[in-house]
Formats: C-alpha cells, structure tokens, sequence
C-alpha cells in the first residue's frame, strides 16, 4: 500500500485572513508531499512494512521494526505525514470556529474560576491571572567566555534572541490558561496522571512515536514550523499562534479528545 496526500477538508484559501491561501498551497502541496513521496520511497525497499497504516508506522518508529537503513527517514516522514493528515483536520474556515465544547473546557479548566480561559477572543489584561513567568536564565559566564570556538555575537543573538524567543512564546501560550502558570517547565511537558496536558515535540517526531518522552494520544497541535507562518507573518510567531484560535475545528478537536478517552488516536 502506498501512502497519498489527503485532500484538504476545505478551499486553500478557506482560513483567511489568518493563514493565506499561498501559504496552504505550498504546505500542503509542496511540504507534505514530499513526506508522503519520501516515505514511500523508504518502504519500497521493505515490502513488509507496506502494509502497515500511518497510525502503526508510527508507533514503531524507534523500534527494531523498522530496519535501521530507513530509520530516520521514516521517523522524519512518517511522522510529517501524520503530523499534517492531522493538522489540516484541526482547522476550519473561521466562521465555523465557535468554540470548544463544555466537556473539553472542563478538562482543560477544572478550575471554574477559569471557565472563559478557552476562549482566546475574550481575554483581555484585567481577566488575566497572573501568578508565575518563567524568565531568561542569566548566562553562567561572559558572552565572550567561549571565544575563540563560539564567538560572542553569536552568544548574544542565540541567548537574548532565539532563546528570549522561547521564553516569551511560552509564557504568551499559559496567559490563556492561568491553571498551568504555577508548573515548572518539567510539569508542563510531562503529565502522566491521564489529564489533558501540554507537550511540543521537534522537527517531525509525535507523541504516537516510540521516540517520545511520554506515550500521549494527541487531541490538538499547532504547526510551528516557519514553513506553516513564515509568507504571512515573517517571524513574529506569536502573532501566527495567536491567529491559528480563530480557526480551530473545536468539533474535531471534541472528537479526538472523544477518542483519546477511549484509548485510541485520532481518526485521519
């Protein structure tokens, strides 16, 4: 069985203005293609691995199931085509966006005091509640100390950009839910009492994958490689993250919260 590029449930240019119709154009029919194609090209030399569906190719990525000569590529194209089958699901044109279900806000927000944080269109300063930011650390040594194998420019820009960047993106991500702000950065990727939690997972991996940290069954996920934002909002990610809340499938997500209950991932 060969893997195919699914059909995107809605017209390329069915999420504006909050994601442009280029931008779907070239990720679905450029950037997901060609994990589709890749991942074909890797199990044809493995016929026995051909009949397997996207869902258990997954799982047994970091197993000896899969020969360790397509190893990585599987791991990296396999998980970018499920990673997308499921992002395009999660979306919708956002005049269908009307808001998660009172079942997922409770699970999300078991704290009724937090009943609205859901819904990111409402929130304003005063609603906030405001108890811990996690903050950039204090390099333990001058941005210079490693010269002359990393020069201090590049200390500079790493440590007070790209990783104020993180900071910053994160705690924007918890002002909408107040419940998580008082977790370490450990809590907040890992929660293994069944609740619903928050994980981010690099390059193409996911949590259905034997490589991940912990075994989650994903209900919601935002893309946020630049190939998902950049023709649109250049580097000012927070802006894309803020925009992708007006065109969530809220339906879609019930449905996979449904099914995560259950045990099993979601339908594709």
């Amino acid at each position: 069985m060969a893997f195919t590029l699914p059909a995107l449930p809605y017209a390329f240019d069915a999420l504006e203005p909050f994601v442009d119709a280029t931008t779907m154009q070239i990720h679905h029919g450029k950037h997901h293609q060609a994990y589709v194609t890749n991942l074909n090209n890797a199990l044809d030399k493995f016929p026995e691995l051909k009949d397997l569906g996207i869902v258990d190719i997954n799982k047994k990525v970091g197993t000896d199931a899969i020969p360790k000569d397509i190893a990585t590529v599987v791991r990296n194209n396999g998980g970018g085509h499920w990673n997308h089958s499921f992002f395009w699901k999660i979306m919708t044109a956002p005049t269908n966006s009307n808001g998660p279900s009172d079942e997922l806000k409770a699970a999300v927000n078991p704290n009724p005091a937090h009943s609205s944080v859901m819904d990111r269109r409402k929130l304003n300063e005063s609603s906030r509640s405001y108890t811990m930011a996690f903050t950039l650390p204090a390099l333990p040594y001058a941005f210079d100390a490693l010269e002359p194998f990393v020069d201090a420019t590049t200390m500079q820009i790493h440590h007070g950009k790209h990783h104020q960047a993180y900071v910053t993106n994160l705690n924007n991500a918890l002002d909408k839910f107040p419940e998580l702000k008082d977790l370490g950065i450990v809590d907040i990727n890992k929660k293994a009492d069944g609740s619903l939690g928050i994980t981010s997972t690099p390059n193409q991996d996911n949590p259905l994958q034997g490589v991940a940290d912990e075994a989650l069954l994903p209900v919601l996920g935002l893309d946020v490689w630049e190939h998902a934002y950049y023709l649109k909002y250049q580097n000012r990610r927070p802006e894309y993250i803020a925009a992708f809340w007006n065109i969530v499938n809220w339906e879609q997500v019930s449905e996979n919260f449904t099914a995560a209950k259950a045990g099993s991932p979601p339908a594709l």
